[in-house]
């Protein structure tokens, strides 16, 4: 939904987002106040709310997020990061790397079960058992 390189940053940052900045970026459709929250779900399963308009990628976001090559790019940035904040001990990061580029183009079934398989054999490692 929010492409490639935007996905990496909110799942390798681990930080809270706030709700405008989940609309900004396409995470979500809606935000509304808790207190009109029934009636805003009530008229999006009716079809009276419509998602917000998304606005169309940049040529380099969509060349980023788009083609063999830039994912390649996207990714080996991605890693070089990781790797210089955390000096390769946490897996799990590149593992969320790996993981989000092996999903592109998957439905979203076989993208989950790909994920849960990687979050399985990371929950079991040493590293896991340590930081629990």
């Amino acid at each position: 939904m929010i492409g490639y390189q935007k996905a990496l940053g909110w799942i390798l940052t681990g930080r809270r987002f706030s709700p405008k900045e989940a609309l900004r970026d396409g995470v979500v459709d809606w935000v509304v106040p808790a207190a009109e929250l029934d009636a805003a779900a009530l008229e999006a399963a009716e079809g009276k709310r419509k998602p917000a308009a998304r606005r169309k990628p940049t040529f380099v976001n969509w060349f980023l997020d788009r083609t063999g090559p830039g994912r390649a790019f996207v990714a080996s940035r991605a890693r070089k990061q990781v790797l210089a904040s955390s000096r390769g001990r946490y897996p799990a990061p590149l593992a969320a790397i790996e993981t989000a580029r092996r999903a592109l183009g998957l439905k979203v079934e076989p993208a989950l079960e790909l994920e849960a398989i990687i979050v399985g054999e990371l929950a079991v490692t040493p590293v896991s058992k340590e930081l629990i």
